[in-house]
Formats: structure tokens, sequence, C-alpha cells
């Protein structure tokens, strides 16, 4: 069970960092504060890595099984298509506010 709940806050995570980059066009202040927002909430119970690098760097300094990181980057990847998928209606609505 807790291996499933690791997965799906990998995959929240990564979606809120996504959506924080495609709604704030890369800004980084914005995106400095949302990777420690993410990061204090949900490093305890995730990896912490939020994108396939980081979770291949954590493979190989001996922080993850092989399998753990195939899972990882699976949810990492799902939550990336996730968001870039829904981002155009949201953008579009957001546009219509300015």
């Amino acid at each position: 069970m807790f291996k499933i709940m690791q997965y799906l806050v990998e995959f929240i995570g990564t979606l809120i960092i996504v959506y924080s980059l495609l709604l704030t066009d890369t800004n980084p202040a914005i995106m400095g504060i949302v990777y420690f927002a993410v990061y204090t909430v949900a490093g305890e119970m995730a990896s912490g890595t939020f994108n396939p690098l980081g979770a291949v760097a954590y493979y190989m300094i001996g922080r993850m099984s092989l399998q753990e990181l195939g899972f990882n980057i699976a949810s990492q990847m799902f939550a990336m298509q996730a968001a870039v998928i829904s981002f155009l209606p949201i953008k579009a609505f957001i546009g219509d506010l300015y």
C-alpha cells in the first residue's frame, strides 16, 4: 500500500511542477518556490526526485532499486503527459480572463 501511495505522491508532485512550468512561462523565481513547496510537502512520502533524471541519479547512488526506478519514471512520465494534455483547456480559460 505504501509503495502505491509513494508513486501517487510522485505523480501529483510532478504534475504540480509541470503545471507551474507551463503556466508561468518558466519563471525561475516561481519555479524555485514551487519545487521547494512540493519537496517540503511530499519529500518524506515519495523519493522526492520529481523528474526522471533525479530518479536515475538516486538509482546510480544506490538509494533506489531498478524496479522502483521503473515505477518512479513511469509515474513521472504519466504526470507530464497528463499535464500537457490538460494544459490547453486551462490555458484557453486563463487566456479568456486576461
